[in-house]
């Protein structure tokens, strides 16, 4: 499956796309009533990542201990022999021998297995799209591009909104803001709301903990908003507060100080998202180590903290 998905994305990029969840009734990604289309595949990998199932382009399996009835069904019937049985009943998956045939998934009794990403074509994800689209309209809400990073599958993300705005229905985005500037530009065009993350100010602090220094980002911030504002959209700044990695009040400071810097902040709002440990489970579903184990969610005074001195700084905090 997974071949055949490169196969087929690479050759109708801007028609088909690997989505990995579509959430309909979503009223935190954007105004009103939304669906949100999650996008696989992100540049970025950042250690706190709470979908990291979004990280690869790829689809992948996922094995959710807690359902596994532990019946072997799905070692037995893998013709890969990509799945085993310890003498302690406990499941291996060989990620280097499974070809992601899904026949493990379709014989699971207990939906234990799932492969996180399936090319979707346009038109299907229009057609989930649509079934909300009174609501968008009584509610003022829309569809919201979220991922992973829908930047990584910017053609497939063009070609959706497109569509949207053909409907009339509201466009919202959420990103990463790591790509070229050219390709983002062309997606805001599209785009009635952009929400942008901002995580760390220094180059090699924000490589240590995503994988990627942050100029490219930076300036996407500082082109996006002057964009935004001319066209008379709405942006949002969106900062992840991770405990001991940018909680401090030396790095809100430095945030701040960027932003009254570079950007008009009086009329772009800034949002606080606090750590959390939702996503952690998903790192032992995809065999992966979690290194913030340990690491405990914010409280609601740590994040309230955290916005009374971006406010203090001059900040336009929601």
């Amino acid at each position: 499956m997974e071949g055949v998905a490169k196969k087929v994305v690479s050759e109708n990029r801007a028609k088909q796309g690997i989505i990995f969840d579509i959430q309909r009734a979503s009223i935190h990604d954007g105004p009103g009533i939304r669906t949100l289309v999650f996008f696989k595949g992100c540049p970025l990998k950042c250690i706190w990542c709470f979908n990291p199932e979004s990280q690869l382009k790829e689809p992948e399996l996922m094995y959710l201990e807690q359902k596994c009835l532990l019946c072997a069904k799905c070692a037995n019937i893998c013709p890969q022999q990509a799945i085993k049985f310890s003498k302690d009943n406990v499941i291996f998956i060989d990620r280097e021998l499974c070809n992601l045939c899904g026949l493990c998934v379709e014989s699971c009794l207990n939906s234990a297995l799932k492969i996180a990403g399936k090319v979707f074509s346009v038109g299907e994800v229009m057609e989930i799209i649509c079934r909300d689209i009174s609501f968008y309209r009584v509610s003022g809400g829309g569809i919201t591009l979220g991922g992973g990073e829908p930047l990584a599958q910017q053609e497939f993300a063009y070609s959706l909104l497109q569509e949207a705005n053909s409907k009339n229905i509201n466009t919202a985005l959420e990103t990463c803001g790591y790509a070229e500037w050219d390709k983002l530009l062309e997606i805001l065009q599209l785009t009635d709301y952009l929400m942008i993350d901002l995580k760390l100010l220094n180059p090699e602090e924000h490589k240590k903990v995503t994988g990627k220094e942050n100029k490219l980002l930076l300036n996407n911030i500082v082109k996006s908003a002057d964009y935004m504002l001319k066209n008379k959209k709405q942006m949002k700044i969106r900062i992840p507060l991770i405990p001991t990695i940018n909680d401090s009040k030396a790095h809100l400071q430095d945030i701040a100080d960027f932003l009254k810097e570079n950007i008009q902040v009086d009329k772009i709002l800034v949002e606080v998202l606090p750590y959390h440990t939702l996503g952690v489970q998903k790192y032992k579903q995809l065999s992966r180590k979690y290194s913030l184990n340990g690491l405990k969610p914010c409280k609601n005074e740590e994040k309230e903290k955290a916005e009374k001195l971006l406010m203090f700084y001059g900040l336009n905090v929601k």
